[in-house]
């Protein structure tokens, strides 16, 4: 087995002991994206490649297009990747990788969208699966709401983003994760 394979099955071994400890909770379309956020960014992150490596062994789709723009970068000279992903116990989400700068530092980026699923429910249970997360910013304009957290996982700090636009469509969801490369 490669290093490569062997990171993958790792990945999705974390994801199954997430599903598994989060048993005793009910199923929601809100939990289910938050794991699918866990699992794919922020457990893999500052390594994109872990994430390439486990949209070609799940066969996602690639995305480009809005598609892709929805999910890439916000700097028109960064490479970004995107892909949809049809899920048995999610509702279908966008993923989307890139590198970019943040405060002068050089970051990997993964982003997760989803346009069905209730804000407050994915809000809700970041608090209970991500537990405590420090607010830095939070801008609320034209309908739509979007906060900074600084958050630390296994010792390493990240910064998280959340959008949503509750007044606008309360199914239309953004999570990203920053982190050091």
């Amino acid at each position: 087995m490669t290093a490569r394979a062997f990171l993958v099955a790792g990945l999705f071994l974390y994801a199954t002991c997430i599903a598994v400890a989060q048993a005793d909770k009910p199923r929601s379309a809100g939990r289910e994206i938050v794991a699918a956020f866990v699992a794919t960014c922020v457990q893999t992150m500052p390594k994109l490649a872990a994430v390439e490596a486990m949209a070609r062994l799940a066969g996602w789709r690639k995305s480009s297009g809005d598609m892709l723009a929805a999910v890439g970068a916000a700097n028109a000279s960064s490479e970004a990747n995107g892909w949809f992903v049809r899920s048995n116990t999610a509702p279908d989400y966008l993923v989307g990788i890139n590198s970019g700068t943040f405060r002068n530092r050089s970051v990997s980026i993964c982003t997760l969208a989803s346009g069905s699923v209730i804000s407050s429910e994915v809000e809700k249970n970041l608090d209970e699966i991500l537990g405590t997360r420090k607010l830095i910013a939070e801008d609320k304009s034209g309908g739509q709401r979007m906060r900074i957290w600084q958050l630390a996982v296994s010792g390493s700090e990240f910064y998280m983003t959340y959008t949503d636009a509750p007044q606008l469509d309360p199914k239309v969801v953004t999570l990203g994760i920053m982190a050091d490369r």
